[in-house]
Formats: structure tokens, C-alpha cells, sequence
């Protein structure tokens, strides 16, 4: 299974330097190649190329990572695969 992922452009979002750098080296283990941004400050050096996916935290510095994917979709297209990851289980992120 984890040949199939072998090439795949992952785009990691997340505040925190310590999971990003786990999602980098699980996801490269696998054969990804990863980018991380921690918010969308950092979206600048990674958006020229279109990710096959987005893995992006819900809590970020002052914005969501919905917000993220929402921009990266208005530029890449709206069929951008994405996921949003948080153990959050508030109402306000489940709706």
C-alpha cells in the first residue's frame, strides 16, 4: 500500500514545528514529498506547485487551517483533495 504513495505531493499546515516534522518524516518514509508551512504566512514558498494533498490542523496562529484550504483551492482549483486534522470535537469544528 505505501507504494502507491511513493511520489505523492503532501502539503502539511500546522502551528506546532514538532508534528510537522513527525507528518514529514512518516509521510517521506512512505515515499511522499512533503512541504510544511505553519500557517499561511509560509504559503508563498510551497504554492507555485499544485500538492495532491492537503494535510492541514484546524488550530492555527490566528487563523484555521480550513481558511488555508480554502485559499489553496481558490488557487489550485476546488477538486484540491484535502484533509482537516484536530482533536478538537467542539461543535463549532464538527459542523
Amino acid at each position: 500500500a505505501t507504494a502507491s504513495l511513493a511520489g505523492l505531493h503532501v502539503l502539511c499546515i500546522d502551528n506546532d514545528a514538532r508534528i510537522l516534522e513527525g507528518m514529514r518524516l512518516l509521510l517521506e518514509g512512505w515515499g511522499c514529498n512533503v512541504d510544511t508551512v505553519s500557517g499561511s504566512k509560509d504559503l508563498e514558498s510551497v504554492v507555485t506547485h499544485r500538492p495532491d494533498i492537503v494535510l492541514a490542523d484546524y488550530h492555527l496562529d490566528g487563523e484555521t487551517g480550513l481558511d488555508i484550504i480554502v485559499r489553496l483551492r481558490a488557487l489550485h482549483g476546488d477538486t484540491l483533495p484535502a484533509v482537516l486534522v484536530t482533536a478538537d470535537r467542539s461543535n463549532e469544528v464538527r459542523t
